[in-house]
């Protein structure tokens, strides 16, 4: 999700997926204010991705986290979603997906080819 190849990408566990939710935790290194989070599916199929809704988590310790915005898209196209925020200031960010379009048996394959934070020190 981090190489700049919107060709390649995370996939969950297809073959028996498990429960949601879906997190990432990201360390940016360094406190940063956040003003734009974006995500892309991968490019190379139009049906991978999946991903629904969720939400983004700040923490400057990655122990106590507080909740940064709600996300939501409304289908699997576009393959970009971007989603402005309020310049809160952390070293962590968790991507957390909660919801997906396409159920399975166990939980939900899905797909994310890049996580971008845009933001100033």
């Amino acid at each position: 999700m981090l190489d700049g190849n919107t060709t390649t990408f995370w996939g969950s566990k297809w073959d028996d997926p498990k429960p949601l939710p879906y997190y990432f935790i990201f360390d940016m290194k360094k406190e940063y204010k956040i003003y734009k989070v974006s995500f892309t599916k991968p490019t190379n199929a139009s049906w991978r991705g999946n991903v629904k809704n969720g939400y983004f988590e700040i923490s400057n310790n990655n122990v106590t986290w507080t909740k940064l915005s709600n996300w939501s898209v409304s289908s699997n196209d576009p393959r970009t979603h971007t989603f402005m925020q309020d310049g809160s200031s952390a070293r962590y960010i968790k991507f957390v997906i909660s919801d997906f379009f396409t159920p399975t048996k166990n939980g939900a394959q899905c797909d994310i080819a890049e996580f971008n934070v845009f933001g100033e020190e």
